[in-house]
């Protein structure tokens, strides 16, 4: 019975998530919280989320940041430059200050890198990606399985297609890679460029339940069966993928929650060419598509897992198992996105 009802709310969640008025509200509610950080959004998401000057200065006075005058100018302005016909030259203007840099995601497995490759890739113009390209988007949001194109059931572009396009025409990639490749595209190809690595993060004991179930393993029968350093290590996916050698080819690091894809948005578009046509993209739950359940986490099973090993010792360990985790921690903390010059962030790192 216990299970039905499990079953039950899980689906109920994962189709209220799918509605749009949910979508809207939580976003709001976002925005909402990054001003409330100190954060300033793009004049886009404020005028989507009727979000005033009034109320993001009322947000950051009640949270002990300054006012923006200066902003609020800047967003009146556009806010009614949204509808009219000069849209092009106003953003133009405001656009002209922005950072340029190529971006690098570093697709972490189980950070929702394959949704956020596929979302900026029908947002933006230049992505290049393992799980989409902007170039060959489809109209409606799908998987292209052209055969001449991807590896034989598979969401990726082929070694042999990626390797014959190259990266040299990407403005923004994205790539389930060993560190080591990405550190050494980063330093040969982009050497003369600005460069700015994207890394999502995701809190350690949620990420870590996250592979064992793409795995199909059960992280309470590891336990049992073994310890809890031994079962860390049976669940650990690509974990190649990033340690703090990472950081040295680039000019910026940027750290994200790694399902606050708004906050990326906000901060890509003032880098990025945006479509003409902004192609509409969903939310997929690759483990579910698998057969194996979706969010929320399982906590009668988490609650027997803790019994063996404590909430906070798994944490611990993991943060000395591996430096991903330390970095998102001590440099991204309860924070939706902080950025950081490369070599400042390596230097605390040392430090530390």
């Amino acid at each position: 019975m216990e299970a039905i009802q499990r079953e039950q709310h899980t689906a109920y969640m994962h189709d209220l998530r799918q509605s749009g008025e949910y979508k809207d509200r939580e976003n709001r509610i976002r925005v909402l919280g990054r001003i409330k950080e100190g954060s300033v959004p793009h004049v886009h998401s404020l005028t989507k989320h009727n979000i005033t000057r009034d109320d993001m200065n009322d947000l950051r006075r009640r949270n002990g940041f300054d006012i923006l005058i200066v902003i609020a100018i800047i967003v009146t302005v556009l806010f009614f430059a949204l509808a009219s016909t000069d849209l092009r030259e106003v953003t133009s203007l405001y656009e002209a200050k922005a950072h340029k840099s190529i971006f690098f995601h570093i697709h972490l497995a189980k950070t929702a890198g394959s949704n956020f490759n596929r979302a900026v890739a029908r947002r933006y113009h230049g992505v290049c990606g393992n799980k989409a390209y902007s170039f060959s988007q489809p109209l409606e949001d799908g998987v292209n399985r052209d055969p001449t194109l991807y590896t034989v059931g598979k969401q990726r572009f082929s070694g042999k297609t990626k390797q014959s396009l190259g990266y040299h025409n990407c403005a923004l990639i994205s790539l389930e890679s060993p560190q080591q490749f990405i550190a050494h595209l980063a330093n040969s190809t982009f050497k003369q460029v600005h460069t700015t690595a994207l890394i999502p993060c995701r809190d350690p004991v949620d990420h870590l339940f996250s592979q064992c179930n793409h795995a199909g393993k059960n992280f309470l029968t590891l336990v049992e069966e073994t310890n809890c350093s031994s079962a860390i290590s049976q669940c650990a996916l690509a974990w190649d993928r990033y340690n703090n050698e990472l950081l040295r080819p680039f000019n910026r690091v940027i750290l994200f929650k790694y399902d606050e894809h708004d906050a990326m948005y906000d901060e890509l578009d003032h880098s990025l060419q945006k479509r003409v046509l902004e192609l509409k993209h969903g939310f997929r739950y690759i483990n579910h598509a698998r057969g194996m359940p979706v969010p929320p986490r399982d906590l009668v099973a988490e609650t027997k897992v803790f019994k063996y090993c404590s909430e906070d010792s798994l944490r611990d360990q993991l943060l000395r198992m591996w430096s991903y985790y330390s970095l998102c921690e001590r440099f991204l903390g309860r924070s939706v996105i902080r950025k950081y010059e490369a070599d400042e962030l390596i230097k605390n790192i040392l430090l530390s």
